[in-house]
């Protein structure tokens, strides 16, 4: 089973089909895009999905945090790369998916 988010109302829909073979690509609840979500995308994809953050970014705050050891959302949160709200609403998707 393939999970699909809605970067647009935030829904997650689901498919037998990969995201190359879907019928349509379209949020059944909005008609916005949707993109794959997987039970193992990071935290960093899952920013980056929902166009909070750029790869530039998450390249940097990943330097950062091997160096530093921090949580991943921690270093974002003090770069100011991304708010509480972003983190919380991007972490909630990832748990949703996990639980599935």
């Amino acid at each position: 089973m393939y999970s699909f988010l809605c970067i647009n109302c935030g829904g997650i829909s689901y498919s037998s089909s990969s995201y190359d073979f879907l019928e349509s690509d379209i949020c059944p609840i909005c008609n916005k895009r949707v993109k794959f979500i997987s039970e193992d995308t990071k935290l960093g994809e899952v920013l980056m999905i929902l166009e909070y953050l750029e790869k530039y970014d998450l390249d940097r705050a990943l330097a950062i945090q091997t160096r530093h050891g921090n949580k991943l959302g921690e270093v974002l949160l003090l770069l100011n790369l991304i708010n509480q709200g972003q983190l919380n609403y991007a972490l909630n998707f990832q748990m949703k998916v996990r639980n599935l």
